[in-house]
């Protein structure tokens, strides 16, 4: 017959686990560093004692990357990276279609933003950068996602269907700042997800296993995390 534990209980089985703060404010840097706030991690460094030097540089790289990336400055990432790892696009070809698409989408963007006439919109320029950059770039399993970027200068962005309209939306620049991000952290040897999220879907999948056997159990949530 499954265990049953009533709350007082289960509270006193995880106080019995012993977790230093030395544990949790490490738990806590490793968010921060592979998260690239360098502020709070320089804060916490100083609070807790804990030293930072080799992590600072990898913190700054990443950091300033990822705000070019969110700012729509592509060319200026990609620079970034070539500079601090000439080899890294090379090696990461599909990263690097990545980049330079969104880059095809930027220059759509800002020509969209500028309501330019049919007469002065830069076609030829994003054609151009398309076919230098891009084409040959476009494997099999990627020409699909070249030939649906193309499919937005046919239409107004007024008139773009759910699929296309993702593809201005922001959230495309944070996705693909966050797999930069995690390139570059596995390139410097640290692990691409911080350790907080992997203890998250540790703790969910314990959850869903507890209650397929129909164990009684007090669930954890927010307020535990405060």
């Amino acid at each position: 017959m499954p265990s049953i534990k009533k709350a007082t209980q289960w509270d006193a089985a995880l106080d019995a686990i012993p977790v230093s703060k030395a544990d949790l404010n490490s738990i806590v840097m490793d968010y921060l560093i592979v998260e690239g706030y360098k502020d709070a991690a320089r804060q916490l460094a100083e609070e807790a004692d804990m030293d930072l030097t080799l992590s600072m540089e990898s913190i700054n790289h990443r950091h300033e990357i990822r705000t070019l990336i969110h700012s729509g400055d592509i060319e200026g990432a990609i620079s970034h990276i070539n500079e601090a790892s000439p080899e890294l696009l090379e090696r990461n070809e599909d990263l690097h279609f990545d980049l330079l698409r969104l880059q095809l989408i930027e220059m759509i963007r800002d020509a969209n933003d500028q309501n330019l006439s049919s007469e002065n919109f830069p076609y030829k320029q994003i054609l151009e950068f398309a076919a230098s950059n891009l084409a040959q770039k476009a494997t099999k399993n990627r020409l699909d996602d070249l030939e649906e970027t193309m499919a937005l200068l046919c239409f107004q962005p007024s008139e773009l269907v759910p699929r296309l309209q993702a593809l201005l939306d922001l959230k495309l620049r944070r996705s693909v700042a966050a797999t930069v991000n995690e390139v570059l952290l596995k390139q410097q040897k640290f692990d691409g997800e911080a350790k907080i999220k992997g203890l998250y879907k540790l703790w969910g999948w314990a959850e869903h296993q507890c209650a397929k056997e129909k164990v009684n159990f007090r669930k954890l949530d927010e307020s535990d995390l405060s």
